[in-house]
């Protein structure tokens, strides 16, 4: 295979075939709705937390005002466009990620289109909505993609940025810890045994 471009082309149009629904309704879950008022909180000068009572992370409720800020308006179909980068995002990172980790363009191709499909079938009635499930994959992804490189380079600075994309995950939702706690763990274990062999 030449030219994975193409194939990864059609995916995210797929991609964007099979979330189109979204944009004939105006909230796919309630979630959306909650996502929206605090969104309109923040832009008449709220801070969550204090002015508007929101349960989740922030970077949701930042994307749903980043949405209606550059739209000037309070539609969903605003958020749900964002979504739709992040969508288009974590599948390009995941065929990165998959070529990374076996050298194949075929298994990146296969991870990609795996994850455009089935990430709508599971619960739809969440992931089709412009979620945060849906938005710590993009982050989470890189966190790991990022990871690769810097075992392989061993570069610092690589590491580092693999702590704040996992970080961010985790920003967009508390589960996406469990991401930070395994790599910050496993760079640990790696920092533990590079002294070690130093001090030997």
């Amino acid at each position: 295979m030449k030219k994975a471009w193409p194939y990864l082309l059609l995916i995210i149009l797929f991609a964007i075939a099979i979330r189109f629904p979204t944009f004939m309704t105006d909230f796919v879950n309630i979630d959306e709705n909650e996502y929206s008022i605090a969104a309109q909180k923040i832009l008449a000068g709220g801070l969550p937390y204090k002015d508007v009572l929101i349960y989740q992370p922030p970077v949701i409720y930042y994307i749903y005002t980043l949405g209606f800020w550059l739209t000037g308006g309070t539609h969903i179909w605003s958020a749900q466009m964002i979504t739709l980068g992040f969508v288009a995002g974590t599948i390009l990172a995941l065929y990165a990620l998959g070529k990374a980790l076996t050298g194949s363009k075929r298994t990146g191709l296969a991870a990609a289109l795996a994850y455009a499909a089935f990430s709508v079938t599971f619960l739809p009635q969440d992931m089709l909505a412009a979620n945060f499930e849906i938005l710590m994959m993009l982050p989470l992804t890189c966190s790991a993609l990022t990871l690769f490189y810097a075992d392989k380079k061993g570069s610092l600075g690589l590491y580092l940025l693999t702590g704040i994309l996992a970080s961010l995950g985790f920003l967009s939702k508390y589960q996406g810890g469990v991401v930070v706690a395994a790599e910050g763990f496993y760079i640990l274990v790696l920092s533990a045994i590079a002294l070690r062999s130093f001090s030997i």
